[in-house]
């Protein structure tokens, strides 16, 4: 079953078992690594999911968001969200302007709470 927070619409998906979309096995690989969790606002998830270098060096990571209280919570490994933010700074798509500024932001959140800087 999922649901829509916003428009509150609902339904069942049926056959993604196996599919891109299965999180089954990404769960499992590293279920004895501890787990962090980000809080981001939907527009920072938004900007991280609209650039789509991200979305080929960590599809899982972005796809296995939940949405939580008005905020995105993406949750992995240290090595997964350090991977994320190394992704981020070796992206070829341009940033500019108020989105660099907010990925900026992200940036420095990552980065403390991975205890890098």
């Amino acid at each position: 079953m999922w649901l829509c927070p916003d428009c509150q619409d609902a339904g069942s998906i049926h056959e993604w078992e196996g599919s891109d979309h299965d999180l089954t096995d990404f769960a499992a690989d590293d279920a004895c690594e501890p787990r962090l969790e980000l809080l981001l606002s939907p527009q920072e998830f938004e900007l991280l999911w609209f650039i789509y270098d991200l979305r080929l060096a960590c599809p899982r990571l972005l796809a296995a968001c939940t949405y939580r209280k008005g905020r995105v919570v993406m949750t992995g490994s240290k090595q997964e969200l350090a991977w994320l933010l190394e992704s981020i700074g070796t992206m070829e798509t341009p940033v500019r302007g108020e989105k660099r500024r907010t990925l900026d932001g992200v940036v420095e959140y990552m980065a403390a709470t991975l205890g890098e800087n």
